[in-house]
């Protein structure tokens, strides 16, 4: 039990060591790197410091990646619709609107540049009435 005791207490101690070499050296290293060169001494700026000497030390990328945290999209389908008859209550999942490709719909909002514009657009809705529902 003695002889483990020492071996142990022996490998601790040259642990112990090699750390504080390492972290003289590093100490070292600093202290160089933190002497302002002969021109620097007067400088604004203060002393030049080179990246080496926190070269391991500080992390300067980092990626990560959340892609499989990401759910999967779900696709969209939509009934057609039927004709325009709205006095009937509609039944859950169904839809009175067809489908419109994304383009078209950026095209004809590109030619909307004013009220009237809007208005022409609303068809037969009662803008004000859907402004002042938004408001409240």
């Amino acid at each position: 039990m003695e002889a483990q005791l020492l071996t142990a207490a022996l490998a601790f101690s040259q642990i112990g060591d090699i750390l504080r070499s390492r972290a003289e050296v590093l100490l070292q290293d600093t202290r160089d790197g933190l002497r302002p060169a002969v021109g620097d001494r007067n400088s604004l700026l203060g002393p030049i410091i080179s990246t080496d000497l926190f070269a391991g030390l500080v992390r300067t990328t980092m990626h990560l990646d959340l892609d499989d945290l990401i759910e999967p999209e779900t696709p969209q389908t939509f009934k057609p619709h039927g004709p325009h008859q709205f006095s009937y209550p509609n039944q859950e999942g169904d839809s009175v609107v067809p489908p419109v490709e994304k383009a078209n719909v950026l095209a004809m909002l590109d030619e909307v540049t004013s009220l009237e514009d809007v208005h022409k657009l609303a068809g037969d809705e009662n803008v004000e009435k859907w402004q002042s529902a938004i408001a409240n």
